[in-house]
């Protein structure tokens, strides 16, 4: 079975971004493993699930519906730590996006930045969207920079 890794920060990533690329790795019989930082369960930006302006501008209802079923998954619910996290055990790692404060602890963590040029050594499939985007492009090798 192939197997994705789906880091995101403790709190504010996107909905859409991640509960929907949840589902359709699901859909497709791959194996989902979530990281934290701590391996804590991550929550999504709240504004996203309410509206942001006068209740406009949030995720689609299916975003939500799907975020709340995600949120009972076993995947979900225990989520490894950036540092546990091996990329010659994974064939994908997704990076999702988010646009509040929160984002800031996964988009400048520099162990998960680590990880990402690892993937790329073993030229494993790297995919992101939105904000993952900008961590990507903090991934520096420095080694051989």
């Amino acid at each position: 079975m192939k197997k994705a890794i789906i880091p995101i920060p403790d709190k504010d990533f996107d909905t859409t971004e991640v509960s929907i690329t949840w589902k359709i790795l699901k859909e497709n019989k791959i194996d989902i493993t979530f990281a934290t930082e701590n391996g804590i369960v991550g929550e999504t930006d709240p504004l996203l699930l309410t509206g942001v302006i006068f209740g406009q501008l949030g995720a689609k209802k299916d975003a939500i519906d799907t975020y709340h079923l995600m949120q009972k998954s076993n995947e979900f619910l225990h989520p490894i730590k950036f540092v546990e996290i091996i990329p010659a055990e994974y064939d994908l790692l997704f990076l999702p996006g988010g646009h509040a404060k929160g984002m800031r602890q996964y988009l400048e963590n520099k162990t998960l930045q680590n990880k990402i040029v690892d993937f790329f050594h073993l030229n494993k499939l790297v995919g992101s969207v939105c904000h993952g985007s900008l961590l990507l492009a903090r991934s520096i090798d420095e080694k051989n920079w």
